[in-house]
């Protein structure tokens, strides 16, 4: 979340290795919030659901560090 309260990225994962990645290097943000969330099915289930959440409210857009929407149930 950047410091005006803007979601700048939603995914899943390991966050403290990922946020170490070179192409992570140079994001913007000042929080970083999460749900701990064991069973590998539902975390591509909420991530998916939460960006198209954020779409829905957002005219479609993503969040500015998201390129795509993650996977889909179906896929």
């Amino acid at each position: 979340m950047s410091e005006s309260g803007e979601i700048v990225y939603i995914g899943r994962g390991y966050i403290k290795g990922r946020l170490k990645s070179p192409e992570r290097q140079d994001w913007v943000f000042d929080v970083v919030e999460y749900s701990e969330v064991k069973n590998p099915d539902l975390q591509v289930k909420w991530e998916a659901f939460w960006i198209e959440k954020f779409r829905e409210q957002n005219n479609g857009k993503f969040p500015v560090y998201n390129k795509v929407s993650g996977f889909k149930e179906n896929e």
